[in-house]
């Protein structure tokens, strides 16, 4: 397998792309991406899993690789509610 290269073999390595994901309708951007709110519905964007805060390596996930944490949830209006609680 590829495991030293950069980008192939398993999750973690180096070359794995980061996204912003929207906890309501999992829309994923890359995390070099300047976009902080979903501009489909205006909830603010999760940088990594709400739990543990393992990096979004997939544009697809729905749960988080590392504990299994929920990806999506309910947001309220106030998109930075979620934000304001966990710190």
């Amino acid at each position: 397998m590829n495991e030293d290269v950069p980008g192939k073999g398993g999750a973690g390595t180096s070359g794995d792309v980061a996204y912003r994901l929207c906890p309501r309708c999992l829309r994923a951007v890359p995390l070099h991406s300047r976009e902080q709110y979903c501009v489909n519905d205006g909830a603010r964007l999760l940088e990594g899993c709400p739990r543990c805060g393992e990096p979004i390596t997939s544009p697809y996930a729905h749960f988080c690789a590392r504990c299994g944490e929920a990806l999506s949830f309910r947001v309220d209006n106030d998109a930075d509610s979620y934000f304001r609680r966990s710190t």
